[in-house]
C-alpha cells in the first residue's frame, strides 16, 4: 500500500504543477509593446540654463553698512547659490570689513543679499553680490 499511496502523492503532485503552469499561462504581448506612456517631458539640460549675475554698488563715501544685492533674472529663475565681495583695489582696506549677512533675502528666496559692517567707516570702490542662477 505504501507505493500506490507513493504514487498518488506524486501523480497529484504534478497534477498541481500543471495546473499552476497552466493558470499563469504565457502572454501572448510582446515585453517592448508597453502601454502608452503619460509621462511628463524630460527636463531639458542644464547646459546653457546655469548662469551667473552680479550687482556692483558704487560707494562714492565711506558707509558704515555698505550691502548689494541681486535677484536672479525672468520670473522662472531658481537661486542656486551666491557670494559677496568688497572691491578696494588700491588701499587693501577690505581686511577690516565684517560681513554680517549673506545669502538669500527671507521675503524673496530668487535674490542673495550681501551686508557688510564698516566699523572704521573705510572708503572702498564698490561692493558686490553675486549670483548663481538656473533658468526652469
Amino acid at each position: 500500500m505504501k507505493p500506490t499511496y507513493a504514487l498518488l502523492t506524486f501523480a497529484l503532485g504534478v497534477a498541481s504543477a500543471l495546473i499552476i503552469v497552466v493558470s499563469c499561462g504565457d502572454s501572448t504581448q510582446a515585453a517592448d509593446a508597453a502601454g502608452e506612456c503619460d509621462c511628463p517631458e524630460a527636463e531639458r539640460p542644464l547646459a546653457g540654463r546655469i548662469n551667473q549675475v552680479f550687482s556692483r554698488v558704487p560707494l562714492s563715501a565711506p558707509t558704515m553698512f555698505p550691502g548689494a544685492s541681486v535677484t536672479c533674472p525672468g520670473s522662472n529663475g531658481v537661486l542656486l547659490g551666491g557670494s559677496c565681495h568688497a572691491i578696494d583695489p588700491i588701499n587693501q582696506n577690505d581686511a577690516e570689513l565684517v560681513l554680517y549677512e549673506h545669502g538669500p533675502d527671507q521675503s524673496n528666496p530668487n535674490t542673495y543679499i550681501c551686508e557688510w559692517k564698516n566699523p572704521l567707516n573705510l572708503s572702498l570702490e564698490a561692493v558686490e553680490a553675486r549670483a548663481i542662477c538656473l533658468s526652469l
